[in-house]
């Protein structure tokens, strides 16, 4: 009896222990297999137990450094810091605008309340697509979005009446057709086409078939139509330098996507808003932001600003429309030219101006532009500085040089400071009438100092034979060296 009470406590024990991993499995897990569309905001969903103590997102490329993490409701991590990723209260995961390099794997680790950790793994794949309606404004660019596998073998672009040949087509990133060789279409690398100048002939349904890697088909139709509807953003806009500015557009707050583009550039978005999640690149470099009517906020306005940009949006019944628009930095006063061998950076009301190694400005560096309120016009302060080369001065050491030669020391001068002659030439004390140096000293030994001498006696005449000395020989030397 007493066995069969401890085996039953045991089989109790582990009852409750299963129920426990049972009910640990069924209340923390995550969706195996995801997938999205690409530039879309997408959700790899989980539930964990509310009461964890971290969540931790690693991509495939590094096992290491989790990119996203959640900790006492603090989100942080490199995914998070880009505002690529964002995770929600019960560990979900977001992509805000997924790329065909999010096609991956995904690990999470849930560290839960008895800081035990479990590891979860979740396949994301991502959908290629195009926007099924998309309208274009005439006689500006339109934009048919697609979004496709960069890696894919062909994307082959066709007109509604001709399904023989493509219009444009793309094969291992190489560009060719008839709709190309006319400059009328171009497509991006994500395999959108692009309508150069929009015409009503344009205002048709379009197919492209894309080959895949393992070379499968898919054919994708679009609608495209054309509007005359005035802008919504106009054209061209200003700001001043160095101050912040908006280019702006008047579109419903309830669109769907807005991306903003630099054009010439890799055509990728400088800045996207959808919803209230904002990210790429000039959000990141908090040189950009994207306002609630989808308008762009510049907050320093530079000469790089000077571009065209393009705009996309996209609204809630997922129909596409195109905008360029040219914006101009500009000045209160005249744009200044930068000096030869110098720059000058401008903003609105100054100018501040620097030489290169070498050279130096003759005027104060800085110029303010002002108002004169006689010609109510703005003009430029003060001289326009200029860079002028550096002038290395050298100081001629050639008198100093000589005096310290030997021939500067074997001048023909004779110096007696006593009433007998030299002490080692015994020679007579000179006249005054010799051509040699003579002082009178007043029959005092000349050999010794008194500390006491108020007068000018031996110490007066020692002080001033030896300037006599130093003067004559300086001028003997100079007379040498120009004979």
């Amino acid at each position: 009896m007493e066995f069969s009470g401890w085996k039953r406590a045991f089989d109790i024990y582990v009852l409750v222990t299963l129920l426990r991993f049972l009910a640990s499995v069924n209340g923390n897990r995550c969706s195996p297999h995801v997938s999205g569309s690409c530039g879309e905001i997408v959700l790899l969903p989980c539930d964990f137990d509310p009461n964890f103590e971290g969540v931790y997102w690693f991509d495939e490329s590094d096992g290491e450094e989790p990119l996203i993490r959640l900790e006492n409701g603090y989100m942080s991590g490199r995914g998070y810091e880009s505002h690529e990723y964002d995770i929600l209260q019960n560990g979900s995961l977001v992509i805000k605008n997924t790329q065909f390099t999010n096609n991956q794997q995904y690990k999470v680790i849930l560290l839960d309340s008895k800081f035990r950790d479990e590891t979860l793994m979740v396949d994301f794949s991502v959908t290629e697509n195009c926007l099924p309606n998309v309208t274009g404004r005439l006689h500006t660019e339109g934009v048919i979005i697609c979004c496709f596998n960069p890696e894919n073998e062909g994307v082959y672009w066709f007109e509604e009446h001709d399904d023989i040949e493509p219009l444009i087509r793309s094969e291992s990133g190489i560009k060719f057709g008839r709709g190309y060789d006319s400059h009328e279409y171009d497509m991006l690398l994500n395999g959108s086409l692009v309508i150069k100048n929009v015409q009503h002939t344009h205002e048709q349904t379009y197919k492209v078939i894309l080959l895949d890697t393992e070379f499968r088909e898919k054919t994708i139709f679009v609608d495209f139509s054309v509007t005359v509807e005035s802008s919504e953003c106009p054209s061209p806009q200003r700001g001043l330098l160095g101050e912040p500015s908006i280019i702006n557009c008047h579109f419903n707050t309830d669109f769907k996507r807005v991306s903003w583009i630099v054009e010439d550039s890799d055509n990728d978005p400088l800045i996207q808003r959808e919803g209230s999640i904002i990210s790429g690149p000039g959000f990141r470099d908090n040189k950009y932001d994207v306002s609630n009517n989808g308008s762009l906020m510049i907050r320093r306005v530079s000469e790089e600003n000077n571009a065209r940009y393009k705009v996309i949006l996209v609204d809630v019944n997922n129909k596409s429309f195109t905008y360029q628009i040219d914006f101009e930095a500009e000045t209160f006063c005249t744009n200044l030219l930068p000096p030869n061998h110098g720059t000058v950076e401008q903003t609105a009301k100054l100018a501040v101006y620097n030489c290169e190694e070498g050279f130096h400005l003759n005027n104060n560096a800085l110029v303010e532009c002002i108002l004169d309120d006689a010609t109510e016009t703005y003009d430029w302060t003060g001289p326009i500085p200029k860079c002028v080369r550096d002038i290395v001065t050298t100081t001629s050491v050639a008198t100093t040089t000589v005096a310290t030669t030997p021939k500067m020391t074997t001048t023909k001068m004779k110096i007696y400071s006593s009433t007998t002659g030299s002490p080692t030439t015994n020679t007579p004390r000179p006249t005054l009438n010799d051509k040699n140096v003579h002082m009178k000293t007043r029959g005092r030994n000349t050999d010794k100092v008194h500390p006491t001498t108020k007068r000018g006696g031996s110490n007066g005449s020692h002080l001033r034979v030896h300037l006599a000395v130093i003067t004559l020989a300086t001028i003997t030397s100079f007379l040498f060296l120009n004979t």
